[in-house]
């Protein structure tokens, strides 16, 4: 199957379960009808059937030269990430986003204080790099189209690449999640790079600007509007360009949610996604309006 999904657009996102099963080293492994093997194999023949209705562009399989470069950051507070488009005749403006998550996920985070926490910082920067992609495929057309997304961690990295994280089931369902979403939107893999921390400072404010003591030091529990005109003065755009900040829609956000809180969600909940429902902001030379 690991051979098979090679061919397969958003096939590889589907075998953590069995790598994590063939890990064991055991002589046999149990199918029950309740857990993530049998799971797997129902998204594999749910996908087999997808695919076989219609035939898979090359593009899909094969990345490329990206049309879209973004970069992307999670925090225990929330994450965020900007897009700005590269080699494409697609128009988009540079767009920063930012997520808050909500105070059950951040309870849930394991660290020094909370040791117990069934959250890992990489679980949530995967998540991040789900967000970051969800936001471009809400502004743009991605079929066979390329993205490359930055991220400061190295784990997250990896997943996005191979699709595929046989250690942490959370990861797993993220990954799941943005496999399923490249094959909806019939996209070229995207690709994940590694950027020093100290680098990714733009993403770094849009994941930290909740709360006290946030990135910007001068920020407490923002609005978007005084969130953007801080971001536009801090990371200005060359010829008197400004950034544009996009709201993913609620329904896209809890999706997220709720793999980080248990899951896995079915394959419909990540099939089914409609575009519409996002909003834009943008700061003007004298006034920051937003524009639903």
């Amino acid at each position: 199957m690991r051979h098979a999904a090679i061919g397969i657009p958003g096939g590889r996102g589907l075998i953590s379960p069995l790598d994590r099963a063939l890990t064991k080293m055991a002589p046999r492994v149990a199918v029950a009808t309740n857990n993530e093997l049998c799971d797997a194999f129902r998204d594999f023949r749910a996908l087999l059937r997808i695919i076989a209705a219609k035939p898979s562009h090359f593009k899909q399989l094969v990345a490329g030269v990206p049309a879209f470069v973004g970069f992307n950051d999670a925090s225990g507070r929330g994450a965020g990430g900007i897009w700005i488009p590269w080699e494409t005749d697609q128009h988009l403006d540079p767009v920063v986003w930012r997520v808050e998550w909500p105070q059950d996920i951040t309870n849930a985070i394991c660290s020094f204080t909370n040791p117990t926490g069934r959250i890992t910082n990489s679980d949530l920067e995967m998540a991040g790099q789900l967000l970051e992609f969800l936001v471009l495929e809400c502004l743009v057309d991605m079929k066979h189209v390329h993205a490359a997304a930055w991220c400061d961690n190295t784990p997250t990295v990896s997943w996005t690449n191979k699709l595929n994280s046989s250690k942490s089931r959370t990861a797993a369902r993220l990954v799941r999640a943005l496999a399923l979403r490249l094959m909806v939107n019939e996209s070229s893999p995207l690709v994940s790079l590694s950027i020093a921390g100290t680098d990714n400072r733009m993403a770094d404010v849009a994941s930290r600007a909740f709360g006290p003591n946030t990135a910007s030091n001068d920020l407490h529990n923002a609005d978007d509007n005084s969130f953007l005109l801080m971001f536009n003065t801090r990371f200005p755009l060359p010829q008197e360009g400004s950034w544009t900040m996009f709201r993913l829609p609620n329904k896209l956000i809890m999706l997220v949610i709720s793999e980080l809180r248990s899951g896995p969600l079915n394959m419909g909940s990540w099939l089914r996604i409609t575009k519409s429902g996002g909003s834009i902001g943008k700061i003007g030379k004298s006034s920051p309006p937003t524009v639903e």
